[in-house]
């Protein structure tokens, strides 16, 4: 995911009920060029 420009947020914890198992979910972001969220990013490139 790293060289995909991605960071890793976090982890939810047993998040998913798979095969009667409880699994985990890996949240990643997109940067943008600044190293910002993109959700953080405005029109004015601040």
């Amino acid at each position: 995911m790293a060289a995909a420009g991605m960071v890793e947020e976090g982890t939810i914890r047993e998040h998913v009920l798979k095969a009667g198992r409880w699994r985990d979910s890996v949240v990643h972001a997109i940067l943008t060029a600044s190293g910002r969220h993109a959700s953080q990013a405005t029109d004015t490139g601040v």
